[in-house]
């Protein structure tokens, strides 16, 4: 199996280091709840963000105001249209230099990874290494969106080739912030279905999914809480039971 030219073994160790990181880490920014572990695993060392797991990573994931990237980011190279989601951002340059400092000097390349908050640090991580010439892949499952439309559009010209974004069915945490108000993705997009795996639909076949997932989503919340049963806020968003699953039962084909 392959993804627009990433195997599937690679996805595998991915999605396993995005998940084992809820559980270890060795690099922690306290205020956004910004979590990293750095390992070697195969060919590969991977930097892995931890998702949202508690009140604090919860609180960063809402405090989506936009910044501008350049400034924020302490990068000059970036565009002054480019902007990002504040809640990330902060705990991504709170933690840049200490993670360089923790990659092994052992010319393995790097794996960036990460599941749902995690995974829109590991974008912004990107943009870091990218500007500061640092070569990397990029493997992320059920990530926010990070940034802008110009954020995205620079993002996928210096390094979309290398970047995947992994959805699974109807995750509404993906399609989040919205489209419509400016936010967007890169790379390309893997979306994990029943029927197999979509790669790279159409702009039109995404736009609808969002719109879908998102309505789902929030029915399935609203009619829960109206009905005073436990919500299913986060449908199809385990990173164990859903993205995990999905690329074993592939592996298993």
């Amino acid at each position: 199996m392959n993804f627009a030219n990433l195997d599937l073994e690679t996805a595998l160790t991915a999605c396993t280091a995005s998940a084992d990181v809820y559980s270890a880490w060795t690099i922690e920014y306290a205020r956004t709840a910004t979590r990293v572990v750095i390992k070697p695993q195969g060919p590969w060392t991977v930097v892995a963000f931890q998702g949202t797991r508690d009140l604090q990573g919860a609180l960063a994931d809402v405090h989506c105001r936009r910044v501008y990237a350049g400034a924020y980011l302490g990068i000059h190279a970036i565009g002054n249209d480019e902007m990002v989601h504040s809640g990330f951002a902060e705990g991504v340059v709170q933690t840049y230099l200490q993670i360089l400092r923790a990659i092994p000097a052992d010319g393995r390349p790097l794996l960036l990874t990460g599941h749902s908050k995690g995974g829109a640090e590991a974008e912004l991580f990107a943009r870091m290494l990218y500007e500061n010439s640092i070569p990397f892949l990029l493997v992320t499952f059920g990530a926010p969106r990070a940034g802008n439309a110009a954020w995205s559009a620079a993002c996928q010209e210096k390094f979309g080739a290398k970047s995947y974004g992994f959805v699974c069915e109807l995750d509404a945490v993906p399609r989040m912030p919205g489209y419509l108000v400016g936010w967007r993705h890169f790379g390309h997009r893997i979306y994990l279905e029943e029927g197999g795996p979509m790669i790279d639909p159409p702009p039109c076949v995404l736009f609808l999914e969002d719109l879908y997932a998102i309505w789902t989503h929030h029915g399935i919340s609203l009619r829960n809480w109206a009905l005073g049963l436990l919500a299913e806020p986060l449908r199809d968003h385990h990173i164990k039971d859903h993205y995990l699953a999905h690329l074993a039962a592939l592996k298993n084909l």
